[in-house]
C-alpha cells in the first residue's frame, strides 16, 4: 500500500509565512523537503527547526525548474507541494485523501484576498512520486498531467484537504513586486510556448497591471484554445472583468450571454454577467441574473466567495438603492449582514440605507449591536473603520463604549458627526496640519459654526482661486447673497458637504451651501437634484430641475432623473414624456428600459408593444423584453 507523503517546497525570503505553512503540515507528511532559491532572512533558520533535507538551486528565472529539482529529492510514495504563503486547513487527513492510490489528485486553493473574500480553484498539489510526472511553465508552473502520451493512462482523485493561500493581499503583492515579475516570466514563455494556458495566464498578469485591453487580446487569443480545459470559465469571467472595467458593456454583456450558455452552473460568469448588465443601465436583467447567482449559490470550477450569496445580496441592494427602492434595498442589507458581517462593505451600505431613510441613531445602533458581533479586537476595529470613513454619528458611542483612544482627527471627526461641534473645533485647533481627507470635515464644520479660523486651516489645501475664496468666506460667514461662480472641483467639494448637513439635519446650513452650489455648471445643477432626491426632497428637486431644463432640453441626465422622480411619485404620464424625450437625445439602452416600463403602467399597451421591438431590435442582449407583456 503506498501511504507516504514527502512535502516539498521551494522558498526564498519566507521568514514570516513558512513557519506556519510546516506546522499545518507537519504531522501529516513523512518527510520535508526546502528547496532554496536565495534566502537572506531566516527562512534557512526556520526551516532548520523541521528538517535536515535543505537544498540549494540557483533561481534561473524558472519556477518549474525549481520545482522539478524539489520532486526529484521526495523517497515517499505521495508528493504533496506546498507554497510558503500557503498552509493547510485545520481538518486536513491527507493519508486519508490518498488511500485511493490514484495517481494525481485534485485539491482546493482558497486564496485570501485584501477584499475580504476568498477565491477558490483547484489545481494539481497531490500525486505520486512517478518519474513520468514533471513540471512546465517558467510562471504558473503546472504538473505534466495533461500531455497527450500520459492523458488517458492516468487515473485522478479529488482531496478532501484544503489548502489556504495568503500570497495575494495586497500589500504582499507589492512587497514583493509579483506582478513585475509575473510580467518578465510570463512573456518568455508566452514567446516559446504559445499554449491557451499560456496565453490565459499573460492575460492575467496584464489584469493585474491594470492593462485592460491587452489583457482582452491574450484572453481572446487563448479562448478558442482552452475548450475543454479547467480554466475555460475562470478566462472568461476575467475577460468579462477587462470590459467592464474599459465601459465597454455592450460587448461584455454579449460576451457573459454567450458564457453562461457554455457553464450554466458557473456563479463567477453569472455574476459578471449580473455587474455588466449593472453597469450598463439593464436593469431587468440585472436583478434577473443576481437572483439566478443566489439559485446557483457559492459553486463552480473556480469560485469567489460570495458571489452565489451575500456578495449577490449586496449588489441587488446596490440596484434597488438606485431605483429608489429603499425598503427592498433594506431586506437585501440585512441578509447581507446576517449571512456576513464581517463584511465591511455591507456594513457600509446599511449605513447607507439607514441615513437616507432617515432611522434615528439609536435604532441604527440597537440593529448594529444584533447583527454585528463584536469579539475580538479586530472585528471591532473593522467596525471602526467603517463607522470613520461613513462620518457615522455612531462612531463617538463605541468609541466611548470600548475605550479606544483614536488620533486626534480621528476624534475630532467622532466628536463633529456626533454633534459635539465645540468639542470637535476644539481637537481640529490643535492639528499642527490637516490630511486631505480631512478637508471637507473641516469645511463643514467652518460652516456650521461660522468660522473663518477653520476655514483658513483647509484652504491651503484648496485648489480654489481667489474670487472663490472670497466666496467661501461669504458662505462661512452666513451671507445670503452670494454671486459669482465656482469650478467642477470646489462644487464636488460642497456636495459633499452639502450631504453630510442632511446628515446631521442642519438644514439652515444645507440651503446655504445649495445656493453656492446652483452657481455651478449645468451639470452640477443636476448633481444637487439628484441629491435632493435621494434623501426624499422630491419637490425642491423637480422645482430645481425644472428650471434647468427648460434651458437645457438636451441634457440627458435632467430627463432621465425628473422621469425617475415622476415615476416615484406616481406622476405615470409625466414620466412617459420625459422619458420619451430622453430617448429621442439618447441611444443608451437605459432609457428604452425606463421609457418600456413607464408606458405599462400608463397601460399604453399598443406603444410599449412598438417599443418592445424597437428594444429587441437596437438591443439583441436584453433578455427581459423578450418575455415582456
Amino acid at each position: 500500500m503506498r501511504n507516504t507523503i514527502s512535502l516539498c517546497m521551494i522558498v526564498k525570503d519566507e521568514e514570516k509565512v513558512l513557519e506556519r505553512c510546516i506546522e499545518s503540515a507537519r504531522n501529516l507528511v513523512d518527510e520535508i523537503i526546502v528547496v532554496d532559491t536565495g534566502s537572506s532572512d531566516r527562512t534557512l533558520e526556520i526551516a532548520q527547526k523541521y528538517t535536515d533535507k535543505i537544498y540549494h538551486f540557483e533561481w534561473i528565472q524558472d519556477f518549474s525548474a525549481a520545482r522539478n529539482y524539489s520532486i526529484r529529492q521526495a523517497t515517499s510514495d505521495y508528493i504533496l507541494v506546498l507554497d510558503a504563503d500557503e498552509y493547510l486547513d485545520g481538518s486536513a487527513n491527507l493519508k486519508e485523501d490518498i488511500s485511493s492510490e490514484k495517481d494525481f489528485y485534485i485539491m482546493k486553493i482558497q486564496n485570501h484576498n485584501s477584499d475580504e473574500r476568498i477565491f477558490t480553484h483547484s489545481a494539481i498539489r497531490l500525486f505520486a512520486n512517478d518519474p513520468r510526472f514533471f513540471y512546465k511553465n517558467r510562471l504558473h508552473e503546472h504538473l505534466n498531467v495533461t500531455d497527450p502520451e500520459l492523458e488517458n493512462q492516468l487515473s485522478r482523485g479529488d482531496a478532501r484537504t484544503l489548502i489556504q493561500h495568503t500570497g495575494y493581499f495586497e500589500e504582499v503583492m507589492l512587497e514583493k513586486d509579483k506582478s513585475n515579475r509575473n510580467y518578465s516570466l510570463m512573456k518568455t514563455e508566452v514567446e516559446e510556448n504559445p499554449t491557451g494556458y499560456n496565453l490565459y495566464n499573460m492575460g492575467k498578469v496584464l489584469m493585474n497591471m491594470e492593462k485592460y485591453e491587452d489583457a482582452i487580446e491574450y484572453f481572446q487569443k487563448a479562448f478558442p484554445l482552452a475548450h475543454g480545459r479547467m480554466f475555460q470559465p475562470e478566462l472568461l469571467s476575467r475577460l468579462g472583468f477587462c470590459l467592464l472595467m474599459l465601459s465597454e458593456y455592450e460587448q461584455g454583456i454579449k460576451v457573459m450571454n454567450d458564457a453562461v450558455q457554455l457553464y450554466p452552473e458557473d456563479v463567477d460568469i453569472r455574476s459578471m454577467q449580473a455587474r455588466l448588465y449593472m453597469e450598463g443601465g439593464y436593469v431587468q436583467d440585472a436583478e434577473k441574473a443576481l437572483l439566478q447567482c443566489l439559485e446557483i449559490g457559492d459553486q463552480g470550477v473556480s469560485v469567489t466567495e460570495g458571489s452565489g450569496s451575500y456578495m449577490a445580496r449586496y449588489l441587488l441592494s446596490k440596484l434597488y438603492e438606485q431605483q429608489g427602492l429603499i425598503a427592498q434595498s433594506y431586506e437585501q442589507i440585512i441578509q447581507v449582514l446576517q449571512e456576513k458581517p464581517m463584511f465591511t462593505g455591507g456594513l457600509q451600505q446599511y449605513l447607507n440605507i439607514m441615513g437616507k431613510a432617515n432611522i434615528p441613531s439609536d435604532e441604527v445602533y440597537s440593529s448594529i449591536n444584533s447583527l454585528y458581533q463584536v469579539s475580538d479586537v479586530s472585528h471591532l476595529q473593522k467596525l471602526l473603520d467603517v463607522l470613520y470613513h461613513t462620518r457615522s454619528s455612531l462612531l463617538l458611542e463605541y468609541l466611548q463604549k470600548y475605550k479606544v483612544n483614536l488620533q486626534p482627527n480621528e476624534q475630532a471627526v467622532a466628536y463633529q458627526y456626533a454633534g459635539k461641534y465645540t468639542d470637535a473645533e476644539e481637537r481640529w485647533s490643535k492639528q499642527d496640519s490637516l490630511d486631505n481627507e480631512n478637508i471637507k470635515d473641516v469645511l463643514l464644520l467652518a460652516v456650521l459654526l461660522n468660522s473663518e479660523q477653520l476655514l483658513d486651516m483647509v484652504l491651503p489645501l484648496l485648489n480654489v482661486n481667489h474670487k472663490e475664496v472670497k466666496l467661501l468666506k461669504k458662505l462661512v460667514n452666513g451671507e445670503r447673497q452670494i454671486v459669482g461662480a465656482i469650478s467642477t472641483f470646489l462644487g464636488n467639494v460642497l456636495l459633499v458637504v452639502a450631504e453630510h448637513t442632511i446628515k446631521l439635519q442642519e438644514f439652515d446650513c444645507f440651503e446655504r451651501i445649495i445656493s453656492v452650489l446652483l452657481l455651478g455648471s449645468v451639470e452640477m445643477k443636476y448633481s444637487v437634484g439628484r441629491l435632493l432626491h435621494q434623501y426624499g426632497f422630491d419637490e425642491l428637486a423637480v422645482e430645481l430641475l425644472m428650471k434647468e431644463y427648460n434651458q437645457n432640453l438636451t441634457n440627458k441626465n435632467i430627463h432621465r432623473l425628473l422621469g425617475d422622480i415622476c415615476v416615484k411619485q406616481n406622476y405615470i404620464q409625466d414620466a412617459v414624456l420625459f422619458y420619451t424625450r430622453l430617448v429621442e437625445i439618447s441611444n443608451d439602452y437605459r432609457a428604452y428600459e425606463s421609457l418600456y416600463k413607464a408606458l405599462i403602467k400608463a397601460e399604453e399597451t399598443t406603444t410599449a408593444k412598438d417599443l418592445q421591438k424597437m428594444i429587441m431590435n437596437r438591443f439583441p442582449e436584453a433578455q427581459w423584453i423578450r418575455q415582456a407583456v
